[in-house]
């Protein structure tokens, strides 16, 4: 496929240039999926917030034709994965949901495309979300050392 993620001078990918590539290029344009995404909004004191009703909800709803659909938690190469992310990511997979952690860097285009073009998937751990779960649990020691 020659489509190429982009990257900053440095290397590093921003997430909202992450999601552009990944969701709008290969998800929506490529393989015709209707896709919804929650934005993120600033609030009357200045501080970002996402308007969503469950705590950690994906950023992105998929849906493909003959009821195909996913979740998706897009990451830029520095953005941080916080634990109620991943604790919803844990229960919608646990209620039988197809959800996944993308960070630019760490998912190449070949497997994006092999879970967009492919069946449906059953919501088992991959790779990422399990680097992803380790890498809070180690942020969330460090910081109760630091008390």
């Amino acid at each position: 496929m020659a489509l190429r993620l982009p990257a900053l001078p440095d290397g590093s990918v921003t997430e909202v240039e992450f999601e552009n590539f990944a969701i709008r290029a290969l998800v929506r344009d490529t393989f015709g999926y209707l896709c919804e995404h929650t934005r993120t909004g600033r609030q009357k004191g200045g501080a970002w917030t996402t308007p969503h009703t469950v705590a950690g909800f994906p950023d992105w709803a998929c849906y493909g034709s003959r009821g195909r659909h996913f979740l998706i938690e897009t990451k830029g190469t520095a953005t941080v994965t916080e634990p109620e992310q991943l604790a919803c990511i844990l229960d919608l997979r646990r209620r039988g949901h197809e959800v996944y952690l993308w960070r630019a860097g760490r998912i190449d285009v070949e497997e994006m495309v092999s879970i967009i073009a492919g069946p449906q998937r059953a919501p088992d751990d991959n790779a990422d979300l399990r680097w992803e779960m380790d890498r809070v649990e180690r942020r969330l020691k460090s910081s109760r050392r630091r008390r």
